[in-house]
């Protein structure tokens, strides 16, 4: 394996276990497109949230921008459900072993994150130990950028003077981090969490099921 002097990782489904807020969005989207389309079925959510990954801006909209096909109807179920999903993610626990990995990672690597997370995120980083590991924080919120914009990576790698060839990105969604991540010359690393079966190899380099597979990586 090349060089690696930084690495980089996603919050939501790396560092925190979104399972539980994983579920409630497929069940909430769902719910609120049904309510334009009844015969909408729950079988090609994950072809929809991949397609949806690809896109620019907020996922849940986007989600529902395809389910519904229609982009202002789509922002405003959105919305609908916000608060309540803000709520869960406020909620989500540290995945295990978190802080037992970013410390020992620390020790050889640079760390950064790159995540689409409110500035908030930090006060949980801070209460679960973690926050002072990172020497860059990427967050979506302070850059004004998100994935899967390619400058979001760029603007935090220059940020932390590293080189995209000497980075890793680890991400649980190969559409909306990993796919940028590789076209601009990182080592990706995949979480999956959800036992995806359809991983293209032409984008992941490793794949990991819990934090613990790093150290065997880097």
């Amino acid at each position: 394996m090349k060089k690696i002097k930084w690495i980089f990782f996603d919050i939501g489904g790396v560092l925190r276990d979104e399972t539980e807020y994983n579920a409630w969005r497929k069940d909430a989207l769902l719910f609120q497109a049904r309510k334009i389309n009844p015969e909408i079925s729950e079988e090609n959510f994950e072809d929809v949230h991949k397609q949806a990954s690809k896109m620019r801006g907020s996922l849940r909209q986007n989600i529902l921008e395809i389910l519904t096909g229609d982009k202002e109807l789509a922002e405003k179920l959105k919305n609908e459900i916000h608060e309540q999903g803000s709520k869960i993610l406020q909620n989500i626990p540290i995945m295990p072993n978190a802080l037992e990995v970013i410390k020992e990672l620390s020790e050889n690597y640079s760390l950064g994150i790159i995540s689409n997370y409110s500035s908030a995120i930090k006060g949980v980083l801070k209460e679960a130990w973690l926050f002072n590991y990172f020497k860059v924080l990427g967050i979506s919120q302070d850059y004004n950028l998100h994935k899967p914009d390619p400058e979001f990576f760029k603007a935090v790698l220059r940020d932390a003077n590293a080189n995209f060839k000497e980075s890793a990105m680890i991400d649980d969604n190969i559409e909306r981090g990993l796919d940028v991540a590789k076209n601009l010359g990182m080592t990706t690393v995949f979480f999956n969490a959800t036992n995806r079966q359809d991983i293209p190899k032409q984008i992941v380099d490793h794949i990991i099921y819990s934090l613990t597979d790093l150290l065997n990586i880097f």
